[in-house]
């Protein structure tokens, strides 16, 4: 991580991605049977959180490689199938995986697609539009979920080669913050998709699927840890700053003042909360003792708890004063990414529903469709 804060911002995410890649990144979760690090869920926050405090958006852009890895991951430990050989791959020959599973107006669901794919010889051909997709222009590999018509589990995912004919990265991403993340347009047309490089099969809308849920666990909590990372840099910079900064041209510093230091342990309580929860998440995850479903709920609080930190950011930049205010200020920058947090999918909304529903011992569902408990059971 020090070589990757010394880099030039000229050339920073291709000095990254090689940085990161000799250090063994992209195959950190995957078993070192197939030649990965064996990295735990756990060691993999750490290090998202890591990376976070040297870019929040190369991290959560990186994010979605995690995400896919561990999708894998999940198929092949549920089911011990050929899906080790795609892992072995990633591991050994460094590729680098973009997500692709936003679309437009899906509204964050990851049980459904608008992309079609059509039974062809040998495999499928797909049509649709994949965004926001991250890294997308840098990536190896593809993974995405389309929707076919000629089988009864009709959401399949795979994984293809980024530079497949048909497949083209439109650069769309002009967000206030993440600038790193490079959430671009994958546009699909008449894409071939080997029959060999699907290696998941569901049903669209069930959500039940114990791939998909450890899979979503797997986002959440990393995900959660970026965020983490980020707010660990901002404390970190208001607690120099307030170090340092006098108060109103007197001769005290603001951090000799009560009030300063309460509000600012008022922002350490919040982030020690989430830091304890993301562990407790990971530790679970790695353990596999409780039953998918508690773990999931688990995650699902702790991904709706995070919108937190981007309050926590505005409440630090307000202790700070008008430094923080400015267009080059560190801590603005943390600011303008941290409010990604609220868009993440799932969305607050959404795991307060999943959630409830829980709660309640009712079917639950990724999505957001206005189903009526009569209609959803």
């Amino acid at each position: 991580m020090a070589e990757l804060a010394t880099r030039p911002s000229h050339d920073f995410m291709d000095s990254a991605l090689d940085v990161l890649g000799r250090a063994g990144y992209f195959g950190v979760a995957i078993p070192q049977q197939f030649g990965g690090g064996g990295g735990s869920t756990l060691e993999c926050c750490a290090v998202q959180a890591r990376l976070a405090q040297v870019d929040a958006g190369l991290a959560i852009g990186l994010n979605m490689h995690l995400f896919s890895t561990g999708v894998i991951l999940e198929e092949w430990r549920l089911k011990q199938d050929l899906s080790w050989a795609l892992l072995e791959a990633i591991a050994t020959q460094r590729r680098l995986i973009a997500s692709a599973f936003a679309e437009p107006g899906l509204g964050g669901s990851l049980l459904r697609s608008t992309c079609r794919a059509r039974r062809v010889d040998k495999g499928y051909v797909v049509n649709g539009v994949k965004t926001p997709c991250s890294i997308a222009e840098r990536s190896d590999l593809v993974c995405l979920q389309m929707l076919a018509d000629d089988t009864e589990d009709n959401l399949l995912v795979a994984l293809i080669p980024t530079k497949s004919q048909g497949a083209s990265v439109s650069r769309t991403w002009s967000a206030m913050g993440m600038a790193h993340s490079e959430s671009d347009t994958l546009k699909l047309e008449n894409v071939f998709v080997p029959e060999e490089l699907v290696f998941y099969r569901t049903r669209a809308g069930e959500d039940n699927d114990p791939v998909f849920t450890w899979s979503l666990c797997w986002f959440a909590v990393t995900a959660v840890a970026v965020y983490i990372g980020l707010a660990s840099k901002a404390l970190d910079l208001a607690s120099a700053h307030l170090a340092a900064a006098h108060y109103s041209g007197g001769d005290r510093v603001r951090a000799s003042y009560p009030e300063f230091q309460a509000s600012l342990g008022s922002a350490v309580d919040r982030y020690l909360l989430l830091v304890n929860a993301c562990k407790s998440v990971a530790r679970a995850m790695d353990e596999r003792l409780d039953p998918p479903e508690v773990v999931l709920a688990s995650a699902l609080s702790l991904r709706a708890s995070a919108v937190e930190i981007a309050r926590m950011l505005g409440d630090l930049s307000e202790l700070c004063g008008g430094m923080s205010y400015g267009t080059r200020s560190p801590l603005a920058a943390l600011w303008r990414d941290a409010q990604a947090i609220l868009y993440h999918p799932p969305t607050r909304l959404v795991c307060h529903q999943m959630l409830g529903r829980l709660a309640l011992h009712k079917p639950m569902y990724y999505e957001l469709v206005g189903r009526t408990d009569d209609a959803c059971g």
